[in-house]
């Protein structure tokens, strides 16, 4: 009914002979596209937009926005076109809420999420919350002894305390004291956008200067290494350390992790919460589709299981770490080793829990793709939709069959942690043992 094949066009720009000012043909010919209702354009999966101005005034550097999907409560929070964003450390994250949901339940649960996966350095670096009232939202409130707010800048100062109040339970789980809230009516009289933009670029500042810093003491710890090669206490204070990460990984080298179900970490609990019509929609596409990918969260659900496996092992390391700088040997001539061992440890766990992510939709995605399960979905009627679907996956993950799969993941996961992780820092104590004696 669409006629696609009418639809061949790709880019239209605005034509100066328009009775239209630039915003006003921006806004409706982005509307037609984006509905589909433009008939020589299908139904695009993304959208880029080009203007003629800076859109960012203050910025030194060159900036792309992103506008994803909106988080809404047909689906899950926890999708791959966002956690794309997340993940990329050269993008800063800006979820937004209304004021009066501010934090949303979806915001709230993307958070939740990125700290059951290991995301502390990405919370801490890379997230924004914006609170966006509209009219005269947060005119409404009260303030704390019942009576009316005085102004805006009470009402954002009240709602800034109840955002944190409420994330507070999350973020005391990691090392995350809070995470920057920003607020913007879009009414020109109430808030300068300007004045948001500048906050932005200064978040980018600081997450670049962030990198830089990283990369100086990095360079320092090699020209400190290489300076103290020859010195017999450098020579000492390394061994000190050498020797007691050599017993810690003696410790790890011969235990083995432990996994839980992958599927009823995150898949089993997304599917309890989202809307059935969502949940049908995806079973018709077997399993794939932008709002609930169940192979995505099934890869987000074993970076979880991979990261509450090793976090303990994580932190015991930084422990070890700490005391050692503690000793006045190694502070003076190896602080600048553990500091280099410490940025590669977080490094490397980074890398060891996205690869638990695509492990795990590698080996599942093939049998499960292809399983009944999905035809036996379809065939599911009535009110009790949602548990009979659950049930039925639930049955599938579970049975003989697929046992193999998860033993291939469990080994493909453990494997990963020898070499990526504890492999890593066997050489690189090896290295350092080797350049000071």
């Amino acid at each position: 009914m669409l006629k696609l094949p009418e639809r061949t066009r790709e880019e239209i720009w605005f034509e100066e002979t328009s009775n239209q000012t630039e915003i006003e043909w921006l806004k409706e010919t982005f509307k037609q596209i984006n509905y589909g209702l433009h008939k020589e354009f299908s139904v695009p999966q993304r959208i880029d937009i080009i203007v003629p101005g800076e859109l960012f005034q203050s910025s030194p550097y060159e900036l792309q926005v992103i506008d994803t999907k909106g988080l809404d409560k047909d689906g899950t929070a926890v999708r791959r076109d966002l956690m794309d964003c997340l993940n990329d450390q050269r993008t800063l994250t800006v979820l937004c809420s209304s004021f009066e949901d501010a934090p949303s339940s979806e915001i709230y649960d993307l958070i939740a999420n990125l700290i059951q996966t290991g995301s502390e350095k990405l919370l801490k670096e890379r997230v924004i919350i914006l609170v966006l009232p509209k009219n005269d939202d947060a005119y409404k409130g009260n303030n704390e002894t019942g009576e009316p707010v005085d102004s805006k800048e009470e009402a954002y100062s009240l709602k800034r305390e109840e955002v944190k109040r409420s994330l507070k339970p999350l973020l005391k789980q990691m090392n995350v004291k809070d995470i920057p809230i920003l607020f913007f009516n879009a009414i020109p009289e109430e808030d300068n956008p300007s004045d948001v933009a500048r906050m932005l670029i200064e978040k980018l500042d600081k997450l670049r200067s962030t990198y830089v810093q990283r990369l100086s003491s990095s360079v320092e710890a090699i020209n400190i290494l290489i300076r103290n090669q020859k010195e017999k206490n450098a020579g000492e204070a390394y061994e000190k350390v050498s020797k007691s990460l050599e017993i810690f990984l003696n410790d790890y080298h011969k235990k083995t992790l432990s996994f839980g179900s992958i599927h009823q970490r995150l898949l089993i609990p997304e599917m309890r919460k989202t809307r059935s019509g969502t949940l049908r929609a995806t079973i018709r596409r077997n399993g794939t589709l932008d709002k609930f990918d169940v192979y995505f969260l099934l890869g987000n659900g074993s970076k979880s299981v991979a990261w509450n496996a090793t976090m303990g092992i994580f932190h015991e390391l930084k422990g070890i770490l700490k005391n050692l700088s503690g000793d006045s040997l190694v502070k003076e001539y190896a602080e600048g080793f553990i500091t280099q061992i410490l940025a590669n440890w977080d490094e490397w766990h980074q890398e060891f829990l996205t690869y638990s992510e695509q492990i795990s939709e590698q080996v599942f995605r093939p049998t499960l793709i292809k399983s009944p399960i999905w035809d036996k979905c379809m065939f599911i009627k009535g009110s009790g939709f949602r548990n009979d679907v659950i049930y039925a996956f639930q049955v599938w993950f579970n049975a003989a069959e697929q046992r193999h799969l998860h033993d291939l993941l469990n080994s493909q996961i453990e494997k990963a942690w020898q070499e990526k992780v504890l492999g890593k820092l066997d050489n690189l104590i090896g290295n350092s043992t080797t350049a000071s004696s």
